[in-house]
């Protein structure tokens, strides 16, 4: 019985000490936030698509308040949108050539050679996992469309050919044409 509650006793003091050590580092270590993050953030799309270089909506606000990004590099924002971070942060909003995602590989079906077929999970990033999917090229689409699954503007079809079709309309207004 002394045993447990020397051990009970020695736990709690553990547990109080280091309790008391990760409050006073709290206290003393912490990273203040800029208020603004949260607000910027919600003035952005939400897409967390990359295409400003950034590793989603977050880290590019986080960037533009320290001003490594200008506002304009959120292709998939709208112009007015775009002025309206401009006007938030009191900078100009730059100007960027939209980027959108293309495919310059015509790998399609009949076209790229198959070293196998997958019958697995019907998912690119499953058919990767198999052995690259199946396709001669390890750089061409494998056609299971996860693309456009993951696509947030509805803005990308597979052909005939089991290649994606970006729909730049769909990209610019945010609906498909």
């Amino acid at each position: 019985m002394a045993s447990l509650l020397t051990a009970i006793a020695i736990m709690t003091g553990l547990g109080a000490f280091f309790g008391l050590g990760l409050a006073i580092a709290n206290r003393f270590l912490k990273v203040e936030e800029d208020p603004r993050l949260d607000m910027l953030e919600g003035m952005l799309p939400g897409s967390n698509c990359g295409a400003c270089g950034e590793a989603g909506c977050r880290a590019f606000a986080e960037s533009m308040l320290g001003g490594r990004s200008r506002p304009s590099k959120c292709s998939v924002s709208s112009p007015e949108g775009v002025e309206r971070i401009a006007e938030f942060l009191g900078v100009d909003a730059g100007r960027e050539e939209k980027r959108v995602a293309r495919l310059h590989c015509a790998g399609g079906l009949g076209k790229a050679r198959q070293i196998a077929e997958y019958e697995g999970h019907g998912s690119c990033s499953g058919a990767h996992l198999v052995g690259g999917g199946g396709k001669g090229c390890g750089w061409g689409c494998l056609g299971l469309a996860d693309c456009q699954v993951a696509c947030d503007f509805d803005a990308i079809r597979m052909n005939a050919d089991r290649l994606p079709v970006v729909d730049g309309a769909a990209l610019r207004t945010g609906h498909p044409a």
